[in-house]
């Protein structure tokens, strides 16, 4: 089937727009066009109300008649001729008409009687994306315009337009021609890594790192590790520390341009990114963006194989996840990694299983990252001390019965944290503890041995992500034994506290 629309932008300032029709459908078309520029001529038999509030009789640029539209007043000093009636067989006599004094025309919703079509717009000056289904379904052309806006970061319109703004300045300091588009790449893609217009500096800095003699033979091999590096996965049963090696002597070169302190190492980035304890429809929308945009992602365990699969097919998945008894990376290993990475010049996501920030060693690695000199910020994620619970139907407070909730870690390097047992036993507030398998049966002594009540409900819970989902509704006292027998494993969460006797699901 032949293609029939070829889409181009048309400069509309100062054109004569015939618009045929004063209902909603024809208001609409009317403040889209005079919005660009348009000099708008309208005739109708009658008008919707609103024509008079935003179209009054008399305003500059915009005509109104009041009478039935016929073939003579259509004349060839109209640029385009849009006809937002239902009345087919004027339609039809249009078409012919307008096709034979080659005057474009739109009619609505009719599509075989156009010889344009208006798409869906999407408009973040300066940007404008426009998407059409050739008039197939507008309903999926409006769909596309929400998931794009939904992917575009909001920092986009003042990046494009200091770009823009450079770009003219490029060509008098910049050539030849194939390196000037070298730099405005560089530049783009290193501000949009810090999501926002890059100083004057940092801009002289990307310049003399591209144009240098020295550097551009480099920076045309750089980019050949990407190409060549193997994702590590789980599922690949490689050696974790194999990976890591293999990314640093992926990146020699790049290291080779940081000893400089010129170029990419001051220009990248890492994000602190939250995955929550689901899929994708349970991140932020930030952490979605994040994700979609990343060259780097390194990522822990326990996160949906939906949510990496978001990261564009060039991003480099670096796994690095830590579980309980098992050979793992360690954190300075990490941190190392985090540090090479964002000294290319890497937009790097760290993606996290929960928030960063609870339980998840996030704010070891900014602080880290920040001491070096490296740009970091954070995205939050839903904790599981939330999240499982919630999915389980135990709500952490809860009117006269839990007005506040403790949330603590049942693992420290060097076994149970020392607690003050006598204050958590006597708390009228909920008590969460993650990473508790292993202790479970230690905690609940304690909490008996202190004075809780061994009648108090408990839950021990897992879900989200966990491969052996589980709700276990006991008592303190009952709570490690029917643990052991169920078979509870790691991830889970327990709650002990008045409001784990709730079911917020049950029947």
């Amino acid at each position: 089937m032949p293609r029939t629309y070829y889409p181009f932008y048309h400069r509309m300032d100062g054109q004569r727009v015939l618009l045929i029709g004063g209902g909603q459908i024809a208001l609409q078309k009317a403040r889209a066009l005079y919005a660009h520029g348009a000099d708008l001529a309208v005739i109708s038999r009658e008008y919707v109300p609103e024509w008079e509030v935003e179209f009054p009789l008399g305003m500059q640029r915009v005509s109104r008649s009041l009478k039935p539209f016929d073939m003579t007043q259509l004349h060839d000093g109209f640029d385009f001729v849009v006809s937002a009636t239902a009345d087919r067989e004027l339609n039809e006599r249009l078409y012919a008409e307008c096709r034979r004094r080659h005057l474009p025309l739109n009619c609505v919703d009719e599509p075989q009687h156009c010889t344009f079509i208006f798409p869906a717009i999407l408009e973040r000056e300066p940007l404008t994306v426009a998407i059409s289904t050739a008039g197939t379904s507008p309903s999926a052309a409006s769909w596309l315009k929400s998931a794009i806006a939904r992917t575009i970061p909001s920092s986009l319109p003042a990046i494009m337009s200091d770009l823009g703004r450079r770009r003219q300045q490029m060509r008098d300091i910049v050539s030849p021609a194939h390196l000037r588009w070298r730099v405005n790449s560089a530049m783009f893609y290193t501000a949009l890594s810090k999501d926002r217009p890059l100083s004057d500096a940092e801009a002289e800095q990307v310049i003399a790192h591209v144009t240098s003699a020295s550097s551009e033979q480099r920076y045309q091999d750089v980019q050949a590790p990407q190409v060549a590096y193997e994702p590590a996965s789980p599922a690949s049963q490689r050696d974790d520390r194999q990976t890591l090696q293999q990314t640093q002597q992926n990146s020699q070169l790049l290291a080779q341009l940081n000893a400089s302190g010129e170029g990419a190492a001051s220009v990248g980035i890492v994000h602190e990114v939250g995955a929550g304890c689901g899929g994708p429809e349970l991140l932020t929308v930030r952490a979605y963006k994040l994700i979609e945009q990343a060259q780097v992602l390194v990522y822990d365990a326990l996160i949906d194989p939906a949510i990496v699969e978001l990261a564009p097919p060039s991003c480099e998945r670096i796994y690095c996840g830590k579980r309980g008894g098992k050979r793992s990376v360690t954190q300075d290993q990490i941190n190392e990694l985090l540090l090479d990475l964002a000294r290319q010049g890497k937009n790097v996501v760290r993606l996290k299983g929960g928030d960063p920030l609870v339980f998840g060693r996030g704010g070891e690695e900014i602080l880290y990252l920040r001491e070096r000199g490296v740009q970091v910020d954070l995205t939050p994620g839903i904790s599981s001390a939330l999240w499982i619970p919630a999915e389980a139907g135990v709500p952490l407070t809860h009117r006269d019965v839990a007005r506040g909730f403790h949330v603590l870690t049942a693992h420290a390097h060097d076994g149970l944290p020392d607690f003050d047992w006598d204050a958590l036993a006597h708390a009228d507030e909920t008590l969460v503890f993650l990473m508790v398998v292993k202790n479970l049966s230690v905690i609940t002594e304690e909490l008996l041995a202190a004075g809780m009540d061994p009648a108090t409900p408990a839950a021990a819970l897992s879900g989200g992500n966990s491969a052996h989902p589980l709700r276990l509704r006991s008592t303190l006292h009952e709570l490690a034994e029917c643990a052991q027998r169920t078979g509870l494993t790691s991830p889970a969460v327990v709650v002990i506290g008045e409001s784990a006797g709730i079911d917020l699901w049950g029947a």
